[in-house]
C-alpha cells in the first residue's frame, strides 16, 4: 500500500506559500509515514535607492535584523508500540532581490518520520480464552 497527498497553499494577502507532501508506505510489516513542510513567509520588503550599492543595502538590512539559523532535532521511540518517530526542523532567513526591492524571507522546513511495527500490534492484540467450557 502506497498513498502520496500533496497540498501547496498560498496566501498572497499575508505573502505566504505553504507546501506539504506526506506519504504513508506499508511493506513487511511496517508502516512507515513521512511529511516534509515547507513554509515561506514574506518578513520584509526594503526599497533600494541607488542600485549600485545592493551589497551594502543587503548588509545593513542583515546587521538590523540578526536572525540565526535555527535547527531542531527530536527523536522519539516507544518499546510498547514499537513506534519510531524522527522530526528535523530548520528555521531561518534569506533574502531575494527583485528590481529595486529586498525582500527577507524567512522560512521554515520539517521533515518528520514514522515508522510502526504492525506485527508487533497484532501480536499484542487481545485473544480469548479457547478453554472456556
Amino acid at each position: 500500500m502506497r498513498e502520496i497527498v500533496f497540498k501547496n497553499l498560498n496566501n498572497t494577502e499575508r505573502g505566504q506559500k505553504n507546501i506539504f507532501v506526506a506519504e504513508t508506505l506499508e511493506a513487511e510489516g511496517i508502516l512507515c509515514h513521512s511529511e516534509r513542510r515547507t513554509v515561506y513567509i514574506i518578513k520584509e520588503k526594503v526599497h533600494i535607492d541607488n542600485p549600485f550599492n545592493l551589497e551594502e543595502e543587503v548588509k545593513k538590512l542583515q546587521n538590523q535584523n540578526s536572525h540565526p539559523r535555527q535547527i531542531f532535532i527530536h527523536k522519539k521511540m516507544d518499546a510498547n508500540t514499537k513506534t519510531k518517530e524522527f522530526t528535523y526542523t530548520i528555521l531561518g532567513r534569506f533574502y531575494v532581490v527583485v528590481a529595486e526591492e529586498i525582500y527577507s524571507i524567512a522560512f521554515k522546513h520539517a521533515f518528520k518520520l514514522s515508522l510502526v511495527d504492525l506485527m508487533h500490534k497484532k501480536d499484542k492484540s487481545p485473544t480469548k480464552d479457547k478453554t472456556e467450557a
